[in-house]
């Protein structure tokens, strides 16, 4: 951030209620709630926020008027519902934005879950649904876009059983699997967290489960 000032959200507690905060802390240590979620604004926020200029983009996983909301809230503390979702158990993590203002992310929606977009003027599709295949099932943790490609992980299924996948999507849905992991001990199992992207050019994540001890892993895939 411009000012060193970081973003952020609490899970439940907050703001004099139970539903979950977005919050702001200073480069020089002060705290502040921008917004304490209520009603309709949703519950339980989960996931990293996405920036762009004064706006701050996030998801609540439940609550709303059904299975979550998309949110919209300014360094100001404006908060807009941008979308609420009606069809399932809530959203997975947080979103990416392209430069065109499309937000992408995940929901646990249908048993296994899909990748949404949610386009500038409040338009919502699914862009990619899992089957608990060799694809994966369960998408967990935020979604990463590089350039024009998302990048993200399955928290289980995959051809070795119920380990997870790593995958890349291009923003028509095309589906690439990149990893599929095989569990203990050799490898992890149920990634969980989200990806970075290293300056290798190589994706890390964690995993929850698998190693040696069964306990997970840090690892890196190729984005390619």
């Amino acid at each position: 951030m411009a000012k060193g000032n970081l973003f952020g959200t609490t899970f439940q507690d907050g703001g004099g209620n139970t539903d979950g905060t977005v919050f702001e802390l200073t480069a020089n240590g002060k705290f502040r709630v921008l917004h304490a979620l209520v009603g309709t604004d949703g519950a339980e926020p989960l996931g990293g926020l996405v920036r762009h200029g004064k706006d701050l983009y996030g998801v609540a996983t439940i609550g709303g008027s059904a299975s979550g909301t998309i949110f919209k809230v300014s360094t100001d503390g404006a908060f807009t519902v941008l979308h609420t979702l009606t069809g399932g158990v809530g959203l997975g993590g947080g979103m990416a934005r392209d430069k065109a203002g499309n937000l992408y992310g995940t929901d646990f929606s249908g048993g296994l879950g899909y990748v949404f977009a949610l386009s500038p003027g409040g338009t919502w599709s699914p862009l990619y649904s899992f089957t608990g295949g060799d694809d994966g099932g369960i998408p967990a943790g935020d979604m990463l876009l590089i350039g024009k490609q998302l990048y993200g992980a399955a928290n289980s299924g995959g051809a070795a059983g119920e380990f997870g996948t790593i995958f890349k999507l291009d923003l028509q849905g095309n589906f690439t699997l990149l990893h599929d992991f095989t569990g203990p001990p050799g490898d992890g199992a149920q990634p969980s967290g989200g990806l970075t992207k290293g300056p290798d050019g190589k994706l890390y994540g964690t995993t929850t489960r698998g190693g040696a001890h069964d306990m997970g892993i840090i690892f890196s895939v190729s984005a390619q």
